[in-house]
């Protein structure tokens, strides 16, 4: 067996656990979490953007709280889907149904779009619900 300082040890299985992700990850949670980023900044760049048109200030720090909120919420799930965290994508299959509902909601007031939303956030739950991506979080 090799003998290995304390720190040597820790960069070898940090090392080989960024080599496990990158291996075990599949394509589509890779990419699925790089969507959700993106969303993520684009909903706390409109958060802020909000801050400076609405003339309630109190309205406004609203505004800026739950955009800066909601963006750090959305990268902590990416950060975890990108880690193969079981937690990152139960959260994840938990808020694409709400965005199924959303969507079934907004087909029920006659906008189309409706449709589209539900059918993307059903194909992303039937996605995250597939052998091979339950296994490489590690939920069988």
């Amino acid at each position: 067996m090799y003998e290995l300082e304390k720190g040597e040890f820790k960069e070898a299985v940090m090392e080989e656990r960024a080599t496990n992700y990158e291996q075990r990850r599949p394509g589509g949670v890779t990419f699925l979490a790089g969507l959700n980023i993106i969303g993520a900044v684009i909903v706390g760049i409109i958060g802020l953007v909000a801050v400076q048109y609405l003339q309630d200030a109190s309205l406004a720090a609203l505004y800026g709280v739950v955009g800066i909120g909601v963006m750090v919420f959305n990268i902590t799930i990416s950060v975890g889907l990108l880690r193969l965290k079981n937690w990152a994508r139960i959260i994840a299959i938990v808020g694409y149904s709400l965005g199924a509902l959303g969507g079934l909601i907004t087909l029920a007031t006659g906008d189309p779009l409706g449709l589209f939303q539900l059918a993307m956030a059903i194909a992303i739950i039937i996605y995250l619900n597939r052998r091979h991506v339950r296994q490489a979080f590690g939920a069988y």
